[in-house]
């Protein structure tokens, strides 16, 4: 069990003081999450610059191909 706090007034009730009631970021989440959205960034980007290269060299298909290729397993 949690260990308790003394109320701020002694006519409330004590409250169990459990380390998720702290709310405060732990330490480097912040700058892990901005660096997670800087990575994802770059990621995407890329991605953007191979569909540019890939549909300037021809390489697209037909969307309902591509569907019915998915249903049927071709890109398993």
């Amino acid at each position: 069990m949690w260990a308790t706090r003394p109320a701020a007034n002694p006519q409330q009730k004590q409250q169990a003081s459990h380390p998720h009631d702290r709310h405060q970021p732990l330490a480097g989440v912040e700058d892990d999450y901005e660096g997670i959205e800087a990575l994802r960034l770059r990621l995407l980007q890329a991605w953007a610059t191979w569909a540019k290269v890939d549909i300037g060299a021809g390489k697209t298909v037909d969307g309902e191909s591509f569907l019915d290729g998915l249903k049927t397993g071709k890109y398993d």
